[in-house]
């Protein structure tokens, strides 16, 4: 235990005999103070402690971990980041044992050349960025002459091996599991969802004995962990980048977003024996929904004359920190300035102790047609965070410049052009915005050049098939 995070909570904690009940207490005050030094100390004592507990505990406390590392955008040091990857092969490797025992991969000649299973670890609709991004592949895949066997394992943070932990159970929508087949687009491809009650040795049996069967020229995988690992085991899997960070995956092929491996990444790949033949390298390409509506401000109670700054996620109670809505709150003092937050979030909660922001914002609790909503706003800002990238595109798409610290998923997206060093230069560029109305304009026509680059490549999905099917043939001619 690191006694310099917190000398009284180390002291409390230390005398807790019952381990369930400290990494309760833990998570309730990551929660409540959603300070970074008491997630480390959540972190480091399950780390310390967890083979006390079954491999569905572990798993299950594996799952909030990073949920709520992603939520309150939390970082850990490199070496807990490694913990973290060896505590999960374990995890795997005990599935493993108790499910699959010894296997070889089934051979390249007798995989089905025009076949792929894409699988996803949930499955939520096309305003989902996962999901829509999982349907764009299948659709290309389709495209390109494959057929596709979409599944949704629904293992992310489920309550199997659950024990008190002041956590999150995920979205799951139960009418999708009476579907064989999702519509996408103009096409339709096969679909079986599982219960939220994954990881389930029996229904991971099952959909193995379906890869054995089928057998498959390869597995997609979009977040997906436990029956991904097992699938590697028989046929090829191809982990797909969700964000701008390499997959920590153990399947045979990662995504890579652009040219170089960070640090981390490369002990990563060190520590746990992969060689560079298991990356995929791959830009950020999108394929963008049409937009269906039509809106106008006054339905939303915008100001048709105010310059209406968007503020748009899915986190937003998480990405909405004091510091962010004190930088607004003081940009909000120009009463020409106004802004529009979309997404879930207590509003009145978040914005009452903001006077400006309070007086001069506007709340959407959700956007069926994005692009729509997007259209009513004149300039994108990004909270410092993970998550948005998609968003943000959408803004750029439209022609609404983005304004981000250069960090996160909306910033690479977006390019160095949209990039600021901190708040303050944020608020600066936003006023410029404001101010100068051919440098909005240049912006403006540069966001759609940076949309255009992102969204009009030539199959890049199927680019990416293409290059494993040539590592796959080349590494079975030795």
């Amino acid at each position: 235990m690191n006694t310099n995070m917190d000398g009284d909570v180390v002291k409390l904690i230390d005398k807790v005999e019952d381990k369930k009940d400290c990494i309760l207490m833990l998570s309730m005050l990551v929660s409540y103070t959603r300070k970074p030094k008491y997630f480390n100390l959540l972190q480091d004592y399950i780390l310390e402690n967890n083979d006390e507990f079954p491999v569905n505990t572990q798993f299950y406390l594996y799952q909030q971990v990073l949920g709520m590392k992603f939520r309150y955008d939390f970082t850990c040091s490199d070496d807990s980041q490694l913990k973290m990857d060896e505590w999960i092969l374990n995890i795997l490797q005990n599935y493993r044992e108790n499910i699959l025992g010894p296997k070889e991969q089934i051979s390249l000649e007798k995989r089905n050349k025009n076949l792929i299973f894409v699988v996803t670890d949930q499955f939520l609709g096309k305003t989902h960025a996962p999901t829509n991004l999982a349907m764009q592949w299948c659709e290309e895949l389709v495209r390109n002459g494959k057929s596709v066997m979409l599944i949704n394992t629904a293992e992310i943070a489920t309550n199997v091996g659950a024990i008190p932990f002041d956590g999150y159970l995920a979205n799951y929508m139960p009418e999708y599991s009476a579907l064989n087949e999702i519509e996408i687009g103009e096409i339709k491809v096969p679909f079986f969802q599982c219960d939220q009650n994954m990881p389930d040795i029996d229904v991971l049996k099952v959909l193995l004995s379906v890869v054995e069967k089928e057998c498959p020229e390869m597995i997609i995988s979009f977040g997906d962990t436990v029956f991904s690992y097992l699938a590697n085991q028989i046929v090829p899997v191809y982990t797909v980048a969700l964000g701008s960070a390499m997959p920590r995956s153990f399947t045979k092929y990662r995504m890579l977003i652009g040219e170089k491996k960070t640090e981390l990444e490369k002990r990563f790949m060190e520590q746990f024996g992969f060689s560079d033949d298991s990356i995929i390298k791959a830009g950020f390409t999108f394929s963008l929904p049409k937009q269906k509506e039509q809106h106008f401000r006054q339905e939303f109670g915008i100001s048709k004359d105010s310059f209406c700054l968007l503020v748009i996620g899915t986190r937003l109670e998480a990405d909405l920190t004091d510091e962010f809505m004190e930088m607004l709150d003081g940009l909000l003092n120009d009463e020409r300035l106004s802004v529009l937050f979309v997404g879930q979030l207590d509003y009145e909660h978040i914005v009452c102790p903001y006077k400006n922001v309070l007086d001069r914002s506007n709340h959407i609790s959700h956007a069926q047609d994005l692009l729509s909503i997007v259209e009513l706003g004149d300039l994108y800002i990004n909270p410092t965070r993970m998550g948005g990238g998609t968003s943000a595109l959408f803004a750029l798409k439209k022609g609404k410049p983005v304004v981000t610290v250069d960090y996160g998923d909306v910033a690479l997206n977006a390019g160095d052009e949209f990039c600021v060093s901190d708040y303050e230069s944020m608020q600066d560029i936003i006023k410029k915005y404001l101010d100068d109305s051919s440098f909005y304009e240049s912006m403006s026509n540069i966001a759609k050049q940076r949309a255009s680059t992102l969204t009009e490549a030539d199959n890049p999905y199927y680019k990416q098939v293409q290059e494993i099917e040539k590592r796959e043939e080349e590494s079975c001619c030795y």
